[in-house]
């Protein structure tokens, strides 16, 4: 593995990106490779590792373990600062202006400090909140106002310098299981002195720019919300507060948070107090709002659906035609099935047989056959669908021009072929042409054959049990958002012969070469097993998550070589 002391040195572009993981151009790869705008190089910008899946090209940024930089612990300076009485002309602004009491401005230590100000070039009395932390004071906010020539008023707020930068009021969520969250001061000791609830701010207020830099007071203060089960956000009703709002919850995580909604002339909580008075802030946290969890259906938004299955029981898959087969297994979107076989046994012929055979309940299918080219996969498909060879010498052997065209226009209505040429043959590069083959030709299924074929990008960090869990998260989830059915080809790791029989065992999903999950992730489970002196293939169906929509078990077929065509033997 190399090592580097930059991106730049080790000639990645990292596309201004700074976190998480990408996929660029690599600089190693020859300029004479298949294709060479393939971004072949996986990047991890968090640990700074990095792997070529074309030439190898494999690396570090130095000076770190495992990647991560080592950084020492930071130093932080000590704010001077002298608490002082409040005068007399701070206690009238707060108790008339902010609904503020002295005895709360005596409990938060509110002092006045004399400090230059830019604004007016000259030293003036600011109003100080002391940031406390383990009941020391680590930094000092200093907040003045002034009215300019013009009228207008001007606010000007500043932290000191080098110093520690938690949340305002940190100690109070000590021993805590619930934590108010605010977007300034003086919100946060409006809901204790309104509320007596623990109210904490974040120290540079709400920004709409790059919430992670304005939100590094986590970092520092994470382990005090050890306790916490309940936060109440109450950041300001302005674009900046409400993606302040979202950011939170996005860190703290929704389902552990609440918000609060003021009233329509309200932009923050204080602004409550002094318009509405105390009652109508108790009102604010007493309707507080539970964040809505993405993915989650309630009961109400699946009445129709549920009334359905009431009246008419559970769906039904779509069936191919063969009498035994369909007890076993029916095909309906939303669902992934896995098929298995030992190679030659026919996996991908007997699914052409599957897709023929849904073409005539007016399924489309996207089509990803890596080991069969669109010219030979449609020969297979037309002898298929008439019955006859596409070319023979003798013409009377082969089908008619007529049912040529039949079956060229049968196919290129229904099936739609993937370049690999030109499309980006990973997972989420096969997945991002279904959808669009969803959108635009309303595909009903969606077939990559074979799985090892995929242009595999999987983490150096990351184990193949891991990353096969992670192909089919993606695949079910492509699956149930788009309404398709995925097809997934996957051969099995060398088989066995029966020392007595000379035939191969029969594989399982286990069998497949890589992880378990093909078989615990995948919703239906086939292996196609063909006795070949016998011209006869077994199809085994050894997983059905759903018994709506089928069950295990097995159904023989009589294959015709020459056209390609299944029929079942039936007991």
């Amino acid at each position: 593995m190399s090592s580097f002391s930059s991106w730049s040195e080790a000639g990645i572009d990292t596309k201004g990106r700074t976190t998480g993981s990408i996929k660029v151009k690599c600089p190693q790869c020859p300029p004479d490779r298949g294709n060479p705008r393939d971004t072949s190089l996986s990047v991890n910008l968090d640990l700074k590792v990095w792997n070529c899946h074309y030439c190898k090209f494999a690396g570090v940024i130095k000076n770190t373990l495992y990647g991560r930089e080592k950084k020492p612990k930071r130093i932080y300076q000590k704010p001077s600062f002298i608490p002082a009485a409040p005068t007399e002309t701070m206690v009238r602004w707060f108790k008339e202006k902010r609904g503020i009491t002295l005895e709360t401005l005596a409990r938060f230590g509110i002092s006045p400090i004399e400090k230059f100000t830019p604004l007016t070039g000259k030293k003036e009395l600011h109003v100080a909140f002391p940031y406390k932390k383990n009941g020391e004071v680590v930094n000092v906010k200093s907040r003045f106002e002034c009215r300019q020539q013009s009228g207008e008023k001007q606010k000007s707020f500043t932290l000191e310098k080098d110093c520690e930068l938690p949340f305002y009021n940190i100690d109070a969520i000590q021993e805590q299981s619930v934590c108010v969250i605010t977007e300034g001061e003086v919100d946060a000791i409006t809901v204790f002195q309104e509320m007596d609830l623990p109210a904490i701010s974040v120290p540079t207020g709400a920004s709409k720019e790059d919430q992670k830099q304005k939100l590094e007071c986590l970092d520092i203060d994470w382990e005090k919300f050890s306790e916490i089960t309940t936060f109440v956000l109450a950041t300001d009703n302005d674009s900046p507060g409400i993606a302040l709002r979202i950011e939170l919850a996005r860190r703290l995580g929704k389902e552990n948070c609440y918000y609060v909604e003021y009233p329509a002339d309200c932009k923050d909580i204080n602004e409550v107090l002094v318009k509405h008075g105390s009652a109508a802030v108790r009102q604010v946290f007493a309707n507080y709002k539970p964040f809505p969890i993405e993915g989650i259906i309630t009961v109400a938004d699946m009445e129709s659906e549920i009334d359905n299955l009431y009246e008419n029981g559970y769906p039904k898959g779509e069936s191919i035609g063969f009498p035994v087969f369909d007890t076993l297994l029916t095909f309906r979107p939303g669902e992934v099935t896995t098929i298995t076989g030992i190679p030659g046994h026919g996996k991908s012929e007997f699914l052409d047989e599957i897709l023929l055979k849904l073409t005539q309940k007016g399924w489309s299918h996207g089509i990803y056959s890596a080991e069969t080219p669109p010219t030979i996969h449609f020969v297979k498909l037309a002898e298929r669908y008439v019955g006859k060879k596409f070319y023979h010498p003798d013409a009377k052997q082969k089908m008619s021009l007529d049912e040529a065209k039949q079956a060229k226009d049968c196919i290129n209505q229904h099936f739609y072929f993937i370049n690999e040429q030109e499309v980006e043959t990973s997972v989420d590069g096969l997945l991002a042409k279904a959808k669009e083959l969803v959108q635009r030709k309303g595909i009903k299924s969606f077939v990559i054959d074979p799985y090892n074929c995929i242009d595999h990008r999987r983490p150096i960090n990351m184990s193949e049990t891991e990353y096969v869990s992670l192909v089919y998260s993606k695949l079910v989830k492509f699956a149930l958002h788009h309404d398709v059915h995925v097809f997934l080809v996957a051969h099995p790791a060398k088989q066995s012969k029966d020392p007595q029989t000379g035939k191969y065992e029969v594989p399982t999903m286990y069998s497949i070469s890589g992880s378990a999950n093909f078989f615990n992730k995948t919703h239906n489970g086939l292996c196609v097993y063909r006795h070949m002196d016998q011209n006869l293939v077994v199809v085994y169906v050894q997983k059905v998550k759903f018994k709506f929509i089928g069950k295990l078990g097995f159904s023989a077929f009589e294959y015709d070589a020459t056209n390609g065509r299944y029929s079942e033997k039936v007991p």
